[in-house]
């Protein structure tokens, strides 16, 4: 989905993910990703990023609240 893209490309550029593409062949990203290991350091980095954002309630009230 393009909303979701550059989150999806952050998560790359960090190394926790692969962003599998049409022109990728699945079996080959698979097999890249299971030989390289995440990171323990950019996995808690990331954890610790998407903790402190807000929830989806929140943000619901939020944009209510600018929308009255």
């Amino acid at each position: 989905m393009p909303k979701v893209l550059a989150a999806c490309e952050r998560l790359v550029d960090a190394g926790v993910a692969v962003l599998l593409r049409e022109e990728d062949g699945a079996a080959e990203a698979v097999a890249d990703l299971m030989g390289k290991p995440v990171s323990g350091d950019s996995a808690r980095e990331l954890a610790a990023e998407s903790a402190a954002l807000p929830g989806p309630t929140r943000i619901l009230q939020t944009v209510e609240s600018l929308i009255g």
